[in-house]
């Protein structure tokens, strides 16, 4: 454990810094008075990582009429469905989007293409691992196309909780031993403070909004509590 203790002499008041690495501990002394004070910062640290994957997966169909069309799409949509359970039944699967639209003219338009349909199948499952062949899955089953890989984010609020617990429990400990070794006891608590990496609020609000395949990965966020405590006299 690094041990620093420095001494600061000013006109006005003498300042006692005790550092212990990570945690930092300062006590205040007004001119030749005891201590009115004690300051404690104690740091933690809880995981974050994606909880959920969600793929959209993209259905079409084509028709000479919007009826042929529409039931042409909704037998592709159920075969893709049928293959996800088939191979992932804890998929949880919804229509996010659905459009007819009637062809442009064109050379290459024939009657049995005259009406084209799309429909976007949100698909997700919680076991991140499996998103590779939950994909290779979908495609198999006839999706036109596979787009927004997302990751979700789990409910961290437990594990932030218990960071600050921690944290605050080391802050109380380091603040009782140094009114010890002052020769003071510890009094009632005059502010407590409590802040996160930024770091580590960009990744949560990213993991809400749904971060992309490329910068979802686990992070390490730290969380620090700062307390001042009267000194009893």
């Amino acid at each position: 454990m690094h041990l620093s203790f420095l001494i600061f002499f000013t006109a006005a008041q003498i300042t006692w810094s005790l550092s212990f690495d990570p945690v930092r501990v300062f006590a205040q002394m007004p001119g030749t008075d005891m201590p009115s004070e004690i300051s404690v910062t104690a740091e933690e640290r809880f995981f974050q990582s994606p909880a959920s994957v969600r793929v959209v997966a993209m259905v079409e169909s084509s028709g000479a009429s919007a009826a042929q069309c529409t039931e042409a799409l909704e037998a592709a949509a159920k075969k893709v469905k049928d293959g996800l359970m088939q191979h992932h039944p804890e998929a949880q699967i919804s229509v996010r989007q659905q459009s007819i639209t009637s062809a442009s003219q064109s050379a290459a338009i024939t009657p049995q293409t005259a009406v084209k349909a799309q429909r976007q199948l949100g698909i997700e499952i919680r076991d991140i691992e499996k998103t590779g062949p939950l994909i290779d899955q979908v495609l198999r089953s006839g999706a036109a196309a596979v787009s927004n890989v997302t990751f979700l984010a789990p409910d961290n609020e437990s594990a932030q909780l218990e960071a600050v617990r921690r944290a605050g429990e080391k802050a109380r400990k380091k603040a009782e031993m140094t009114a010890a070794s002052l020769g003071v006891k510890l009094g009632k608590i005059l502010s407590a403070n409590v802040t996160e990496e930024p770091e580590g609020i960009a990744f949560r609000e990213g993991l809400e909004r749904g971060l992309d395949a490329l910068r979802a990965k686990d992070h390490d966020s730290l969380i620090v509590v700062t307390v001042r405590y009267a000194i009893s006299q």
